[in-house]
This record gives C-alpha cells, structure tokens and sequence, in this order.
C-alpha cells in the first residue's frame, strides 16, 4: 500500500504563513503598548494595586471593547480618510485621536498612554490592510485583546481585587 501526502495548495500556505505573522505583529504590538504603559505607571509611581476591577469591566474589555473600538477607531477613520486621499500621518492621527479621547475619563496620564497604543494599532491596521481588510480588522483587534488581557493580569498580579456585584 502507497502513503501519499496531501500537499495544501499553495494560496493555503500563503495563509498559513500571513495568518502566523499577523498573530506575531499583533503580540508584539501588544507587548510594545504594555511595557510602554507600565513604564509610565513606575515613573509616575501610580501602580494599581488594591484596585477593584468589576466582573462587567473585564467581560467588556477582553470581549467587546477590541471589537467594537476596532471597528470604530480604526475601519471607519481608516476607510474615509482613504477616500478622500488623505496622508499616513493624517489617517495615523484621525485613528489614534478618537481613541485616545474616548478613553479620557481615566485621566490625562492615561490618555496619552492610549495615545501611543491606538498609534500603534493604527499602524498595525493600515499595515495588513494591504492583504485585506479582513485580515486588517483581526489583527488589529487581536492585538487590542493581547494588551486588555496583559493589563488584567497585570491588575490582578498587583492586588487587584475581581468583583462579582
């Protein structure tokens, strides 16, 4: 009896390949807007602990927020500034602005940490755009749920308290 392998056909390995390199950019852009936002917790020496994070809050931000935000702060702005031809730079400000300012209420330091990170998922979507819009809007939200679930194990490593009311 002959064993014969099944070969994938090559539009098949190309996805393989892009799918695995936009799962590595989105960890690293993750990993990048951690560090950087913890960097600037030491040096302003606002740790977090003792905090109470609410059960809805970590549903929202793990499951929702990457999503939702994804779609707004990155496919709406991305899509019409590209129609009207506007700049990277340009694009790169009307989808990191937005993002940071709705998330003002937790405070100026923490906006401009938001700033850097809707930057670097604005980068990140324009980036695999060129495959597709598709593959765009996963890893960019990918990434926003790698940096949502390291600042939860973040608040929880530094005695953050998880309530259930």
């Amino acid at each position: 009896m002959e064993v014969t392998r099944s070969i994938p056909p090559p539009g098949k390995i190309g996805r393989c390949k892009i799918a695995l390199r936009s799962i590595a950019c989105a960890a690293a852009c993750a990993t990048a807007s951690f560090a950087i936002s913890t960097l600037v917790e030491e040096l302003l020496d606002k740790r977090p602990e003792g905090n109470v994070v609410y059960w809805y809050t970590i549903v929202a931000a793990l499951g929702i927020s990457p999503f939702i935000e994804t779609f707004i702060f990155q496919s709406i702005p991305f899509k019409w500034a590209t129609q009207r031809g506007l700049s990277k730079p340009i694009r790169l400000a009307l989808m990191s602005t937005p993002f940071a300012l709705a998330h003002y209420s937790k405070g100026m330091t923490a906006m401009l940490e938001i700033q850097f990170g809707g930057l670097l998922l604005a980068m990140v979507y324009i980036h695999w755009h060129k495959a597709g819009t598709t593959l765009a809007f996963r890893t960019t939200a990918l990434a926003h749920f790698l940096h949502n679930g390291f600042t939860a194990a973040y608040l929880f490593h530094n005695g953050a308290v998880l309530a259930l009311h």
